[in-house]
């Protein structure tokens, strides 16, 4: 199965199963003119897409920002650096509970990046996407001090679902493209828009 369509299938399913359980009838479509409960339209309630981060430093977000082009590829549909999954994951790791893991993504930026130069002369950002996914694969067996790689690529593969299939007033599915790969419309009304990301 190839990723995207693993992804779509992941994806999907919790969705399914949650439309199938609303009652019929009930959930009004919405349209532009939609408010949430506080008021904010969802195109007034939008991160703004950034070049930086507020958690992650230079080289973290473009490691970061690269490891999730490859777990959402663009192809035909549109990739994680599209859907501007990585200022969500930045977000996230700036707020509690997330910013725990934030020393954890920090040893796998290093050991990505170290591990990237010595054997390609590269940082991992920079590597053809042949070579990231093999050292994606090879951070899976990988110990990052007391913690395990496979917990930090669990960690990043569900944020990375989060920001690209998710509401965007939380940062991620820039232009709802996430939604638009599943052609799934919102119902109102939508989540309140968070207090950080209010303007």
């Amino acid at each position: 199965m190839h990723r995207r369509r693993f992804i779509l299938v992941l994806a999907s399913a919790p969705l399914a199963a949650k439309l199938a359980c609303k009652p019929s009838g009930r959930g009004k479509r919405r349209n532009k003119s939609d408010t949430g409960p506080l008021g904010q339209r969802a195109t007034d309630c939008r991160v703004a897409s950034r070049q930086r981060g507020k958690a992650l430093n230079p080289r973290q977000w473009r490691t970061y920002r690269a490891a999730c082009e490859r777990i959402i590829p663009a192809d035909r549909d549109p990739g994680a650096t599209d859907a501007d999954v990585i200022s969500f994951l930045d977000e996230q790791l700036s707020r509690p509970p997330i910013a725990a893991f934030l020393p954890l993504f920090a040893a796998g930026d290093r050991w990505l990046n170290l591990t990237a130069m010595r054997r390609f002369r590269r940082p991992f950002f920079s590597l053809p996407p042949q070579q990231q996914d093999a050292m994606l694969s090879e951070l899976l067996q990988t110990r990052l001090g007391d913690q395990s790689g496979a917990r930090l690529f669990d960690t990043l593969l569900g944020l990375t679902l989060e920001g690209f299939f998710g509401d965007p007033i939380y940062g991620g599915n820039r232009d709802e493209r996430g939604w638009q790969m599943l052609k799934h419309l919102p119902r109102i009304p939508r989540p309140a828009c968070p207090r950080w990301a209010r303007g």
